[in-house]
């Protein structure tokens, strides 16, 4: 079973800052930014064995598919076969922001949904549930929180078919490569954690912990006093990105749930509210881009690899989209924050999530906003 790591060296390396007196108040932009990293080093040494979970040769019996209005499924493939699978199915769609669009350019591959198909070979199921045992090994679920694969699409790949790369629920930028001979079929399965589960807290690894309490037992003081001027919450945020559904602590991945439950276990005895929040960061500016000339087009920009880089800001806004307690339950939504509110320096020091790009019109240059979303966790003082 994996579990946690926290660094050996921790003791020697985060303790409370000497120019931070954790018995008295935070009083200065100093000291904030002192809490601010004590905070972020102390939890920079929450580690946990899991990260991605890969593919490899497996042995498993054939499944026996069938497929409605076609009958079973021989394996390998045939072209007889591939088309008349093709016949039954749909093009899948693909997300691009809150919308659901059919775009061949972007994903180009076939699709069944799970109520028209159905594997006839009973020992096809236990295997794929083995499966998914080990793949929550891998990736740092624990044994004591159960995991069930369910079955979610039938995807045909036939050449040429793709998708480009794009980044959905796993929150992790991935792609499939088109097809250069013959078919790919792929059965998709969703990985569920049926139930919480007891998992060993960080907190009760971290032999730190009651030093990170007396750094925020400070910070709270300090937020009591009218003339500190110190922050009324602090943002820290997160590994992962995670949908509405799964913004609460017992859908939390990885080091993730760690921190949090670490940060909840400390927060709660040191009069600090523990809570999860979603943010979207967007901005608009000028940027470089391919002047029209009558015989290129817009699309050739859009094309080009990676965000355009903008030159000048003319709008920015940065907002809690979603304010949740830990269980997930929605408590205020179009919180206005700034960056200086984040645990974490240049939280946005990277490419933008999405991007809107508009190019040249007439005589205006062309303009792109660049959207970033994250998960944070917020603390506010009691």
């Amino acid at each position: 079973m994996p579990l946690p790591l926290i660094s050996p060296d921790v003791g020697n390396n985060t303790s409370v800052p000497e120019n931070i007196d954790p018995h008295e108040d935070c009083d200065s932009d100093d000291d904030e930014q002192v809490i601010k990293d004590s905070i972020d080093d102390l939890l920079s040494y929450i580690k946990s064995s899991g990260s991605f979970a890969t593919g490899g040769p497996v042995e498993v019996p054939l499944p026996g598919l069938g497929i409605r209005d076609v009958g079973l499924i021989g394996l390998p493939l045939n072209d007889h076969v591939a088309k008349a699978i093709i016949n039954v199915s749909h093009p899948a769609p693909h997300g691009k922001g809150s919308d659901t669009l059919v775009d061949e350019s972007v994903r180009k591959t076939w699709e069944l949904n799970p109520d028209t198909f159905e594997f006839q070979n009973p020992a096809w199921n236990p295997n794929i549930q083995e499966l998914a045992r080990v793949a929550a090994t891998r990736l740092g679920i624990y044994a004591e929180a159960p995991i069930n694969a369910e079955l979610y699409k039938l995807l045909l790949y036939e050449e040429g078919a793709m998708f480009k790369p794009h980044q959905e629920y796993a929150d992790v930028m991935h792609e499939v490569r088109p097809v250069t001979s013959g078919y790919r079929l792929v059965v998709v399965y969703n990985l569920v954690q049926t139930s919480p589960g007891v998992v060993q807290t960080a907190a009760k690894l971290l032999g730190e912990r009651d030093e990170l309490g007396s750094v925020l037992a400070a910070w709270n003081r300090g937020t009591k006093k009218d003339s500190t001027g110190a922050p009324t919450f602090l943002l820290y945020q997160l590994e992962h990105e995670y949908t509405e559904e799964s913004l609460k602590m017992n859908a939390l991945k990885g080091r993730d749930k760690l921190k949090v439950d670490c940060l909840n276990d400390v927060c709660s005895k040191n009069g600090v509210g523990c809570y999860l929040a979603s943010c979207e960061k967007m901005e608009s500016g000028g940027c470089a881009g391919k002047k029209y000339d009558g015989y290129d087009d817009d699309e050739e920009d859009d094309d080009e690899e990676g965000p355009h880089a903008l030159e000048d800001v003319f709008d920015m806004s940065l907002e809690i989209k979603r304010f949740v307690d830990l269980d997930g339950t929605l408590l205020a939504s179009g919180i206005d924050v700034n960056e200086e509110d984040f645990i974490q320096d240049d939280p946005f020091a990277r490419d933008p999530d999405h991007e809107d790009y508009e190019g040249y019109m007439g005589n205006s240059g062309p303009d792109a906003t660049h959207f970033y979303y994250d998960s944070v966790s917020r603390h506010v003082y009691f």
